[in-house]
């Protein structure tokens, strides 16, 4: 019998927008939000509950294109309109088939109705735009209900032009139900979303984790030209530096997960710091410092997932307990969490970075050996490096040729919608 792992979807996209929350606390909670408000206004008016679904899914996911502070709290602006992290967000989803059905919902959700009308702009995208646009709306210091008369007022001045003249009936509709505005700013927006949405639990073999896993590794490489092939390299770094270790088949599969998820918490991480060519500030490096916790928290709350989230997210641990985030030391680090702390390290080095050019294998190796004296990696994975080196650097060097012509793929498409 194959083993199956069973992944509640909204769990897992809570996580993930969540994550990416984390970019600028002043908009946190906007994405769920949204995917909230779009729900409520597609139910007002008549969707079905797949469509409603989709919804919840691209509402969820709407502004994943965002990837700077600055696209971020434009997000905020009522009048905003940014064709690119548009853009960017239907490229990500639609490279994957789970999400491919809503990628045209979010690439359109910032055109106005009168486009629609020409455009053949799918009804959700019109859903999503009218609810993202009144989320922007919301003032987080006033009671909510004596802002609904002002916000109603801004959204019917728009009937017809901005936003579809019957969503916009439907708003107001919507509008005069308390409950609804105190669910759209309630704390408890997670468990509401859980239980007004009925998105399925997702069943799959291992096959199907590693095609899935792999999208998040793009989702969080292909922000930057800096990282677009990290994750893709660690994983195989790591899955050759496994292999020579023993780990089983099964073994070996987990660990090229963990490579692909190891990095997931940097969602919440701007471009502004991930392209930043010189040194950080004491700020910035706390805000690197979150990004494994926040990997390991999306991940292990995932049935089945455990063993993966432990051998991924403690990659920046150290065995002189002076890593982070949680300073762990020998003891509490198993061997598949040193392999990929080893791989994460000489990846990384032998990459190009804002403000250094990729080091040779020779060098980075000299780095990790140095390390592995001072107790930070483990000597006898560092050993096994410098005996295969030639071997494990060619899987790399494979491995993160071929992402890198994706990632030029990606980019090109991008600009080519962008121009359209």
């Amino acid at each position: 019998m194959r083993e199956t792992y069973r992944i509640p979807l909204l769990n897992l996209l809570l996580g993930i927008t969540g994550a990416i929350d984390l970019i600028d606390p002043r908009i946190a909670t906007h994405q769920k939000r949204v995917a909230y408000i779009a729900f409520s206004l597609g139910r007002e008016a008549g969707l079905s509950d797949a469509r409603l679904r989709d919804l919840i899914v691209a509402g969820v996911l709407h502004d994943i294109g965002a990837l700077s502070y600055k696209e971020r709290l434009s997000m905020g602006q009522f009048e905003t309109q940014s064709a690119r992290h548009s853009e960017i967000g239907y490229h990500f989803l639609r490279r994957f088939s789970l999400f491919s059905g809503i990628a045209d919902i979010v690439r359109f959700h910032h055109h106005h109705y009168e486009a629609a009308q020409q455009d053949h702009i799918p009804l959700e995208s019109q859903v999503l735009s009218l609810a993202d646009r009144v989320e922007t709306l919301i003032l987080p210091e006033r009671n909510i209900l004596t802002q609904v008369e002002r916000i109603t007022r801004i959204v019917s001045g728009h009937r017809g032009g901005m936003f579809n003249p019957e969503l916009t009936d439907a708003f107001i509709r919507l509008a005069l139900k308390e409950s609804f505005w105190f669910s759209a700013v309630s704390t408890s927006l997670d468990q509401i979303l859980h239980a007004e949405a009925s998105l399925p639990t997702l069943e799959m073999d291992l096959d199907a984790l590693e095609s899935f896993t792999r999208f998040f590794a793009q989702l969080i490489d292909f922000r930057s030209r800096f990282t677009a092939t990290h994750s893709i390299g660690v994983s195989a770094c790591a899955e050759e530096l496994a292999r020579l270790s023993g780990f089983n088949e099964r073994q070996l599969r987990m660990m090229r997960i963990a490579g692909y998820l190891h990095d997931l918490g940097k969602l919440g991480v701007p471009l502004e710091i991930l392209e930043k060519p010189g040194r950080l500030t004491a700020e910035e490096v706390d805000v690197i410092k979150g990004h494994p916790f926040y990997t390991y928290t999306v991940v292990r709350s995932i049935s089945g997932l455990e063993e993966i989230a432990e051998w991924g997210a403690l990659h920046h641990e150290r065995l002189n307990g002076q890593g982070y985030p949680f300073h762990y030391q020998t003891g509490d680090l198993s061997l598949g969490s040193r392999i990929v702390a080893v791989a994460d390290v000489f990846v990384a080095l032998c990459e190009d970075r804002p403000y250094r050019a990729g080091m040779s294998q020779e060098k980075a190796l000299k780095i990790i050996t140095d390390m592995a004296l001072d107790h930070h990696l483990d000597t006898a994975v560092v050993e096994r490096l410098e005996r295969h080196l030639a071997r494990i650097n060619r899987a790399r060097m494979e491995a993160q040729q071929a992402a890198e012509r994706e990632y030029q793929s990606f980019t090109e498409a991008i600009s080519a919608g962008v121009a359209l």
